[in-house]
């Protein structure tokens, strides 16, 4: 599908989501050691992990749409989509793809070719390598696959399971119905599973029965039975003949063979179904996935042979709600050995962090949903915190019972947390404390700050002033100190969303009518009013770190950028799932956003940060873009098993193309547009290269290798010393003599030297232009005697022509620095040369005093501004 481009964000990565609820893979590969590894399916994407240690290994290319059955052998992974099948080389790149006439339901990996049973129960043989399709198996009667497997030593077939409850076995060579088993189950086949036994398959079903069936003779063995729905089924293959199964209610039971018996239960092994469990072949070792979005490994190595757990990787439960940056750093609520009913709180829906006090006591606060206590948490412990701050009022006060918390902030400082209500009250607390400081009102008789909703809360940096805003479009200030009232505004529509901007001292408002406005504090007045900037409901409003642009969203999946010095809208992204909050990072760089029922947090890159970008021409307010951005995928760069050796080394290479060539207007001089890595540190590259050089030597191992030759010494041993000739050091330094003397000639000084019209100098400062810095570097340094003269004409070409600044600068700066010595000595000889510096020093004086004049004049207009507003 093709994707529309956002002008501001690039997709960049998503974090949190391990694994979903399609059911996973698991394969051995051989290699010196088999390792085991579970294929998860994440969205539209595959993720590879090792079953030891549940490390990322892979992560796949993004296919079209999201993906709903994996299957996997020791040379490639199957993903479906709908009707297609991705055929993955090496868990990563998309090798052909696999097509039936119908939609996906199975996958089963059978040797050279692909077994795969639609929605209507049909059976398609593919050849894996062409793709063609060698058998097709309609399927007679009532017969609605619901579980597939391949039994032991049975050559060419395969053991379909119907919600019917009936088993029938197929010949995939010729297409045929060998055997259907005249013993119908009572419920849905949910399970088949071969046991490490010949001839016996457990049968999970979904009323709970677990049943050991020997389908040579078609007979029971064994049942057993739990109280949830079969999810699925595995054998100990070390040596313990053990059995365990999965449920729906995220139960894991053990039961032993022998004795027929149940072992054990592990109740709430997930929080929610288990999609998946498999033992490691000879080893003790299990792993299991559920659709709460967690993995993990389970060892038994206890007495009673119950698992216990042994590594867990693990995301969010439920859909993300909020999200907040706090230095790269991630808040994770450890475990208390308490019953989790009694720790169990409500979904969060709002969290406000200060980072002044985290070493001191909590910092975090969040507001759950339909409840009056506010939690606080701490980032440095990650971990719940000691409070949950609550007036006394709300629990004596009967008709206040029922009332909930609707806003929180956190001061600068760290000291404090207020807390806004439905009721209209407004509370300060001591963080460090927990207890109640004061509370906003405007009366004593109801103490109430406001006679509705209190939908947002900010506090300025200094602690001087708090706003506060009801649903009704009421606006109050307050001294914080003393909690009077100071002034209030009247907004002709119900406020929906409210943020602050602490960096630029700016309060925006989102309004019922899909307006927004933007008050500046200390003036108290509006200064910008966006009409009908949404069509829909807001769902989140976030200023940047600078305060330049602000973000919104709605529940139509738009999010908008406005330029606020404009006052204009820059950019809009489309996205499938609706937006319901959305965070900066500290400096900008990076934009967090979480959307309706996801429980991934998507990354994106601010384009403004990485390329050079000229003004942005403004959309219009009613501007649709006409398809939907994709949304980031996984990557976990650091832990990925590079695939070949090519793609490790492929080499980076600048894309002329895409920069945007800068037009030249007269009498006015432009500069570059590019980063300032590229240029700034040029006259500086000496000194950083001797600041990186090695302070101390490499230090003498305690203990050399047994292969490094050595001689008996007075003091124990040295190193056998190879001593060289004396006609190869001299032979040595003949060559470093001649090599100082000649003078090498790049192409770069070549073309330099043939250059004579002015477009020809523009030509080769362009090529020099975009060469690394180290390389201009290089070039200066192995410039020609005959050459200096051309390189200060080209400098004066480009000066003239107003274009370059910064990069005219920087290569004079560092073309003095290193040729002045032959300067000195060539400009008594040559008087061209001298003429020429003499008319760039001219150049670069009219150049600068042009440039000073207008930096002069717009800082005292700045100044005048800063001036009148105070």
């Amino acid at each position: 599908m093709e994707r529309q481009q956002s002008r501001l964000f690039v997709p960049y990565k998503a974090l949190g989501e391990i694994c979903s609820s399609v059911p996973p893979a698991f394969r051995v590969l051989p290699r010196k050691r088999n390792e085991t590894y579970v294929i998860c399916a994440v969205d539209n994407i595959v993720i590879q992990y090792l079953c030891e240690n549940l490390r990322v290994i892979s992560v796949s290319n993004v296919l079209p749409t999201r993906i709903n059955r994996v299957a996997a052998d020791s040379h490639y992974i199957y993903a479906a989509i709908g009707t297609r099948i991705a055929v993955l080389y090496l868990a990563r790149q998309i090798k052909r793809w696999l097509k039936i006439s119908d939609d996906v339901r199975w996958l089963l990996p059978f040797g050279d070719i692909l077994v795969v049973v639609d929605v209507k129960s049909s059976i398609h043989v593919m050849d894996v390598e062409t793709g063609d399709e060698l058998v097709l198996i309609e399927t007679s009667g009532q017969f609605d696959c619901s579980a597939i497997t391949h039994p032991f030593t049975y050559l060419n077939k395969v053991l379909l399971g119907s919600r019917q409850g009936t088993l029938r076995i197929f010949n995939i060579k010729t297409g045929k119905l060998i055997h259907e088993f005249g013993k119908l189950f009572g419920s849905e086949i949910t399970v088949l599973e071969q046991s490490p036994a010949i001839d016996i398959v457990a049968v999970g079903l979904k009323n709970g029965q677990i049943i050991l069936h020997n389908i040579k003779f078609d007979e029971m063995l064994q049942m057993y039975m739990q109280d949830a729905p079969v999810t699925s089924i595995a054998f100990r293959t070390d040596g313990e003949e053990t059995m365990t199964t999965a449920s729906e209610n995220g139960t894991l039971a053990v039961w032993n063979l022998n004795k027929r018996s149940l072992l054990g239960q592990l109740p709430n092994a997930h929080h929610g179904s288990i999609t998946g469990i498999y033992y490691v072949n000879g080893e003790p070792l299990m792993i299991s996935a559920g659709t709460d979005n967690t993995l993990k490994t389970w060892i038994n190595d206890m007495g009673d042979g119950m698992p216990r757990q042994l590594v867990l990787l693990d995301g969010h439960h439920k859909p993300i709600t909020a999200v907040k940056f706090i230095d790269n750093e991630i808040t994770k609520a450890k475990k208390k050995k308490r019953d989790i009913e009694s720790i169990k709180l409500k979904p969060v829906i709002e969290m406000d962090v200060g980072l002044a006090r985290e070493a001191a006591w909590d910092n975090v606060m969040c507001r759950h949903i339909d409840t009056a206590p506010v939690t606080t948490w701490t980032t440095r412990k990650q971990a719940l915190g000691t409070y949950r701050l609550l007036h006394k009022r709300f629990v004596t006060r009967p008709h206040l019972v029922s009332a909930c918390a609707s806003a929180i902030c956190i001061s600068s400082c760290g000291n404090f947390g207020l807390v806004g209500y439905t009721t209209g009250h407004i509370d300060c607390f001591n963080l460090q404390s927990g207890h109640h400081r004061k509370t906003f009102f405007c009366s004593k008789k109801d103490e109430k700050a406001h006679q509705s909703t209190v939908r947002g809360l900010a506090l300025d940096i200094f602690n001087r002033q708090l706003i506060s805003a009801e649903h009704d479009g009421l606006i109050r200030f307050w001294d914080f100190r003393n909690t009077k009232l100071v002034a209030e505004m009247q907004v002709p529509s119900p406020v929906l969303r409210f943020c602050m901007s602490h960096s630029s001292a700016l309060l925006a408002l989102g309004v019922g009518n899909g307006s927004i406005g933007v008050i500046d504090t200390v003036c108290r007045k509006v200064v910008r009013i966006v009409d009908r900037a949404h069509r829909s409901s807001f769902t989140a409003l976030e200023f940047s770190p600078d305060g330049k642009w602000l973000v919104s969203a709605d529940d139509e999946g738009f999010i908008k950028v406005w330029d606020l010095i404009t006052n204009s809208l820059i950019d809009v992204v489309k996205c499938e799932m609706y937006c319901v909050s959305f965070c900066f990072s500290p400096s900008g760089e990076y934009l967090a956003t979480c959307h309706h029922e996801q429980k991934s947090i998507y990354i994106w890159a601010n384009k403004a940060w990485f390329t050079a970008m000229n003004a942005l021409k403004a959309l219009p307010l009613d501007y649709i873009p006409k398809n939907s951005l994709a949304l980031p995928v996984r990557r976990d760069l650091e832990d990925e098993v590079q695939c070949s050796v090519g793609e490790a080394e492929e080499s980076m290479e600048i894309n002329h193309e895409s920069i945007q060539k800068v037009e030249q207007v007269e009498s006015l001089v432009t500069l570059s547009g590019l980063a300032p890595s590229r240029w700034m540190n040029l006259p500086y590259l000496d000194v950083i290269r001797e600041r990186n050089k090695l302070i101390e030597p490499a230090r003498k191992p305690k203990t050399a290798p047994f292969f490094l030759p050595a001689v008996s010494t007075l003091d124990g041993f040295e190193f056998e010393k190879k001593t060289g000739s004396g006609d190869n050091i001299e032979r040595r330094n003949v060559l470093m003599a001649k090599r100082n003397v000649l003078e090498i000639e790049s192409s770069f000084a070549e073309t330099l030297l043939q250059a004579s019209e002015d477009a020809d100098f523009i030509t080769v400062f362009e090529s020099l232009k975009w060469m690394s810095i180290s390389a201009i570097d290089f070039q200066i340094h192995i410039l020609p005697e005959r050459a200096l003269s051309s390189f200060l004409k080209m400098l004066l070409i480009v000066l003239r022509n107003h274009r370059d600044f910064e990069l005219v600068q920087a290569y004079l700066a560092a073309f003095l620095k290193i040729t002045r010595n032959k300067l000195w000595v060539s400009c008594t000889k040559d008087d061209d040369l001298s003429k020429t510096l003499g008319k760039l020093n001219d150049e670069l004086k009219k150049s600068w005093e042009e440039i000073d004049r207008l930096i002069l004049q717009n800082a005292s207009l700045l100044q005048w501004i800063k001036t009148a507003l105070l």
